[in-house]
């Protein structure tokens, strides 16, 4: 998995990073049933700077496959990146906390949305997908969940 999505990421293989996606969509269709908890899918920002380097955000081409495949909304203006952090590799749990302290933001006003799933390509401490939560709680989300396509622990 872990030469999957470097060469969907590092590599711009965006057929397989497609791939993948429909994997994490079949593996989701289903999950949210009633209407009232049909969540709105919110992808990971990059910075700006990031985002030039790479040349497109991993997360939204996830977050637009899920949208399609399972008929979910999809935020891709409501949270923004704040500030360039240093890349989340080689960072040890703590130091990925600090990294990514008031890194991110909601638009203002913020719309609530009462159920969120935050889509990322990797979860590894948990530290990204938190401050995103957190933002998320404090402006009236009820419900905050995420979708990636692999847990690293």
């Amino acid at each position: 998995m872990r030469e999957l999505i470097a060469g969907f990421k590092f590599h711009a293989d965006f057929a397989l990073g497609r791939s993948l996606s429909i994997l994490l969509a079949e593996r989701l269709k289903g999950s949210w049933e009633a209407p009232l908890e049909r969540p709105v899918l919110v992808p990971v920002p990059l910075h700006v700077g990031r985002l030039r380097g790479r040349g497109f955000n991993q997360s939204l081409l996830i977050a637009k496959v899920l949208a399609a495949e399972c008929d979910l909304p999809l935020a891709t203006q409501h949270c923004r990146r704040l500030r360039a952090t240093p890349s989340q590799r080689g960072l040890r749990a703590g130091e990925r906390q600090l990294n990514l302290r008031d890194a991110f933001a909601l638009a203002q006003p913020p719309q609530v949305f009462p159920h969120v799933v935050i889509v990322d390509d990797v979860v590894t401490t948990t530290s990204t997908v938190d401050e995103l939560a957190g933002l998320y709680r404090r402006a009236g989300s009820r419900r905050v969940d995420v979708a990636c396509l692999a847990r690293v622990s």
